[in-house]
């Protein structure tokens, strides 16, 4: 039996953190998912649904479309059993193995998937009204906005219509049995994580700290240098111009105090020295 899943949920982090730390305090507030060819159900959270957890656990495989965040996010709720890896297939992975975008509004519009079935576009904004915190912290709900609220269930319908559209168009020749179990080993590699040593990566930011502090020292050091080589260089300039203009005046002087004491004849005599 194939189930198809999607959830809405909120957290106080923001997503752009990375999903593991989204994670950490974050609360599913809608369910919504198909069996097969079936109606979609939607049900508020955070409880997961009786009836859901039956399909969850008869399913052969449960589809997500950007599953990575459904199998992280899932793994906080009480309720949600401990499954297998191998049962998880994703929308997104079977388009991107066929060369596709993986956004699944570009995708219905690639497959031209009719208007009905297709991604809600108004999702963002109710995204934002529902699932970010306000910012005294507090969330809006379907008791604060119970109007938008009924959007936003269309809004998560839509979202598992549009995935089961998708999947009956896209190409299948790619997703082979051993392109799977490659999506599935990534998988694991993700939720695994790397192994950092904290103290070093402590270290290397305390270092670090330390390196460009003495660099904006030196620079400091640079530029005043600079700054006193200018100034002295200006002075230099200033009194060597002070100067010429001092020597130009007292030859000046000179010449005419020595031309006052000499004949007419001696005068242009000198004048024709000094022109040669």
């Amino acid at each position: 039996m194939r189930l198809w899943l999607d959830i809405e949920t909120r957290s106080s982090v923001p997503i752009k953190h990375g999903i593991a730390k989204y994670a950490t305090d974050a609360e599913v507030i809608m369910w919504q998912w198909a069996i097969e060819d079936g109606p979609v159900h939607v049900e508020d959270g955070p409880r997961l649904p009786s009836n859901l957890l039956i399909a969850v656990m008869q399913s052969d495989e449960i589809w997500a479309h950007g599953a990575e965040f459904e199998t992280t996010v899932l793994e906080s709720v009480e309720e949600w059993p401990e499954l297998p890896q191998s049962v998880w297939r994703c929308t997104m992975a079977l388009a991107r193995m066929h060369g596709l975008m993986g956004g699944l509004d570009k995708l219905c519009e690639i497959f031209k998937i009719p208007h009905e079935e297709a991604k809600d576009k108004r999702g963002r904004e109710l995204i934002q009204l529902f699932c970010v915190p306000r910012k005294n912290g507090l969330y809006n709900d379907r008791r604060s906005h119970p109007k938008e609220w009924a959007e936003f269930r269309e809004y998560g319908a839509s979202d598992v219509t549009a995935m089961r559209a998708v999947w009956k168009q896209c190409p299948k020749w790619n997703a082979t049995p051993r392109m799977w179990a490659i999506w599935h080993l990534d998988q694991r590699m993700n939720a695994r994580g790397v192994a950092v040593d904290l103290k070093l990566a402590e270290g290397a930011v305390i270092a670090t700290k330390a390196a460009k502090e003495r660099q904006d020292q030196v620079a400091s050091q640079a530029a005043e240098a600079a700054k006193l080589l200018l100034e002295s260089n200006a002075a230099v300039a200033k009194a060597a111009a002070t100067a010429n203009r001092e020597t130009s005046t007292a030859l000046g002087k000179i010449h005419t105090l020595v031309n006052s004491n000499l004949t007419n004849a001696q005068s242009r005599e000198l004048d024709a020295t000094r022109v040669m």
